[in-house]
């Protein structure tokens, strides 16, 4: 008896559908697996976008910044230069009042040392002052004025030389009859004392060209008009100021 064929249990086609169903699973989780990645590294672009958030705002606050560091700086500049100006103004009225009253003509010596240890203490800014007390102090006290002057010069020398050798030597080498005789012998006298090197040239061409008592009328002013007397006291004390300067080796 023949056994007609039957056809096959669908035994191998379920095992294929199987492992079709197993591969697809496992595209499935693979996916997925690929999907989670993904979201991992995704974050990754909006968290430079955090991180640059505050940068930004600190970049568009630096010219407001800027602008308010500015204006106090300017403000305080201004404020520093209005009151150096005030204290400018405030010294220039004590100095001057200082000058007044060494050229009072009843004043005494000690009330014209005093004064003129006062004015020194100015420094450098009291020379003027001092010069002018050369110039024109009061006829009737013309001396203790002159004396005064020329010590508070020679206490400034102690402490800035050079200011008072250049303003000494200003005097010896003008020849326009702006300064008096006297103003010319004690801008000798400090010239020498306070060791003013920087002036041994100029000191050596007024001793060499100081020939005559009318040479020296011609560079002094006309009040007191220098005898013969004062200019031997000149010629004298220029001398003197050269070889104080050239053998204490002050010589420049």
């Amino acid at each position: 008896m023949q056994h007609s064929a039957h056809p096959q249990p669908a035994g191998g086609e379920s095992a294929t559908g199987g492992l079709e169903s197993r591969l697809s699973n496992m595209e499935r989780k693979l996916d997925e697996l690929a999907s989670a990645g993904k979201k991992t590294d995704g974050p990754s672009p909006p968290e430079k976008k955090r991180s640059g958030f505050w940068p930004d705002i600190v970049k568009s606050l630096i010219p407001s910044l800027v602008m308010l560091w500015a204006t106090y700086a300017i403000k305080d500049s201004v404020d520093n230069a209005f009151k150096e100006r005030q204290l400018q103004l405030q010294n220039v009225q004590a100095m001057t009042q200082l000058q007044n009253a060494l050229q009072n003509p009843k004043i005494t010596p000690d009330d014209a040392t005093t004064d003129a240890v006062q004015l020194a203490a100015f420094g450098r800014y009291s020379i003027p002052f001092f010069v002018n007390v050369l110039e024109v102090g009061g006829e009737n006290a013309r001396e203790n004025a002159q004396k005064s002057a020329e010590q508070g010069l020679r206490m400034v020398s102690r402490t800035e030389p050079q200011e008072v050798c250049a303003a000494m030597n200003r005097i010896i080498t003008n020849h326009t009859g702006l300064y008096t005789w006297t103003t010319h012998l004690r801008a000798l006298i400090l010239l020498g004392e306070a060791g003013c090197g920087s002036s041994y040239a100029d000191v050596s061409a007024y001793v060499k060209e100081l020939s005559a008592p009318s040479v020296l009328q011609k560079w002094v002013g006309p009040t007191p008009v220098p005898d013969q007397s004062e200019y031997d006291r000149i010629a004298k004390q220029a001398a003197a100021t050269k070889s104080l300067l050239g053998s204490a080796g002050w010589r420049n």
